[in-house]
């Protein structure tokens, strides 16, 4: 159930960041370009949707295995507060544990989150047409038990967004998907690395 409430979740943001781009777009761009059509548009949201809520192709190559998912249900996420760290967290969740396996909390993955704006392609006048977001996490595996630390590192992911002066609306649209988009890599980086971490827990 919480991973069908995921889907449809994330189908609405996919759906609402592309109607708004769209629109905005096209009233910026109406006098010189015809309107593009979209006809792939449910099949994208779809895709989208599968993927930010953690599922993967059955045959793909980084299948979790039974016993990796029964260490890993045990794990609490310790993040940042606010929308971010709290779409993070979620994300790293649904990846690690797909099927929302209850299990007794026995580790501890405790994370920072930190982001940065970069201007690119600078026009004449100063300002930027494309901007990148970097995304920066910090984070700490501890073992409850003992209080061992198994693991710690940092992980980096980022996104690009075009920016336009003159159409301040589908900058804002654009810079948030960039910014869900790192997010979203960053949390399948999170699984990927607490997959191989697994054996050590």
């Amino acid at each position: 159930m919480r991973g069908a409430w995921c889907v449809i979740r994330e189908a609405g943001r996919a759906l609402s960041l592309f109607q708004n781009e769209a629109a905005a777009r096209d009233s910026h761009h109406s006098s010189h370009h015809a309107p593009r059509t979209t006809h792939h548009a449910p099949l994208l949201f779809l895709l989208l949707a599968l993927s930010a809520c953690g599922f993967s192709p059955v045959h793909g190559t980084h299948a979790q295995s039974p016993a990796a998912i029964q260490n890993l249900a045990g794990l609490e996420i310790n993040a940042p507060s606010g929308r971010l760290g709290e779409t993070l967290k979620a994300d790293i969740e649904d990846g690690i544990n797909p099927d929302y396996r209850a299990g007794p909390v026995e580790y501890r993955l405790n994370i920072t989150l930190e982001q940065q704006e970069i201007s690119q392609f600078i026009n004449p006048d100063g300002t930027a047409s494309r901007g990148r977001i970097m995304v920066t996490s910090n984070y700490q595996l501890v073992r409850l038990a003992d209080n061992e630390l198994i693991s710690t590192g940092t992980l980096r992911r980022s996104g690009s967004f075009d920016s336009d002066t003159q159409v301040d609306y589908a900058t804002y649209i654009s810079r948030e998907d960039a910014r869900r988009r790192a997010v979203a890599d960053l949390a399948n980086d999170y699984r990927l690395r607490l997959m191989n971490l697994s054996t050590r827990m």
